[in-house]
């Protein structure tokens, strides 16, 4: 299987390694060079997001899989892909026209392998859409974060986006006017936006959930610690009972649960104000620049790459 790897800027904002890592596949007419060539790979990185584009089989530099069309083997494809990948953290799926005969089948099998999926006008709905209902609103781990697009000019459209609409009820919906079946290349700009938007999302959701897990944890080790205090005012005496051992054992792993965690949110914390450094560095050069440019002198930039101001552009953009 060939992809293009393309990995944070070393100065990208708040530290890429936080973000969660994004695939992304590709319509029939097209390959991984396409997400290259318009720019997405580049855009991801300097958004601190590594990002693997996928040739599927028998398109790009990928080889043709023989008897490949049964939509468990598309989704055992893309399973064996990810597990290969050795992500840190389940991946956001990009997933436009045909390579949802791939996406759809895996993310009903395996929804709990993602972390985000993105959908541009995907092949398959009415083949798989009762099978997606039933699995995204049964995720046991909460909703799965979504964005769907379609070009105005798609004649599948009002088809297509009504069920993926019912299936995936939390995602963001959007239609671009004037685009046809692959709007992401009507307006590219837009698209990027749009997906970046929902890499926040989704590291928005993972810091809540992580927040929640702390609660739960901290919840276990009250309730250890109250069953081994009645234990001892019981006044029992001799070797402890096996309740005892058990709530001292869940006591012990749930500190070292809470405590880990928190050790992770300070290098979170570390690196986001490492980031917001680095920006304010910046834009005090910018400041100089151009105060030097109106009195007609040259300052030259020391250690700053244009990370930071692609990043605060795409940021603020998603914010307005």
């Amino acid at each position: 299987v060939h992809l293009i790897e393309s990995t944070p800027h070393e100065e990208a904002f708040q530290g890429g390694e936080h973000e969660p890592p994004v695939v992304l596949l590709h319509g029939a007419a097209y390959s991984s060079f396409t997400w290259k060539n318009l720019g997405t790979l580049d855009m991801l990185s300097r958004a601190g997001v590594k990002a693997y584009a996928l040739d599927l089989p028998g398109y790009g530099k990928t080889p043709i899989i023989k008897h490949f069309d049964a939509p468990e083997d598309r989704a055992q494809f893309l399973q064996k892909v990810i597990e290969k990948l050795e992500l840190e953290r389940p991946p956001i799926l990009v997933a436009p026209s045909m390579s949802g005969t791939y996406a759809l089948p895996f993310v009903i099998q395996h929804s709990d392998k993602l972390s985000g999926l993105f959908l541009v006008a995907p092949v398959g709905v009415h083949k798989h859409k009762a099978e997606l209902r039933k699995l995204l609103w049964d995720r046991s781990h909460g909703e799965l974060p979504a964005t769907i697009l379609y070009g105005g000019k798609d004649p599948k459209k009002e088809s297509d986006m009504t069920p993926l609409s019912a299936a995936l009820p939390g995602a963001e919906k959007v239609v671009f006017g004037d685009g046809k079946h692959p709007a992401y290349l009507d307006d590219p700009h837009r698209f990027h936006i749009l997906l970046v938007a929902l890499v926040e999302r989704v590291a928005i959701a993972r810091k809540k959930s992580v927040a929640q897990g702390k609660e739960a944890l901290a919840q276990q080790a009250a309730d250890a610690t109250q069953v081994m205090q009645q234990g001892a005012a019981g006044g029992q005496e001799g070797e402890p009972t096996t309740e005892m051992k058990e709530a001292a054992q869940l006591l012990h792993d749930s500190l070292v649960s809470i405590a880990s965690a928190e050790v992770q949110e300070e290098k979170d914390e570390e690196a986001q104000q490492a980031g917001l450094q680095a920006e304010g560095e910046q834009m005090a050069q910018q400041v100089q620049q151009e105060v030097a440019k109106e009195m007609g002198t040259e300052v030259v930039e020391e250690g700053v790459g244009e990370s930071h101001n692609y990043t605060r552009t795409c940021r603020g953009l998603n914010e307005s």
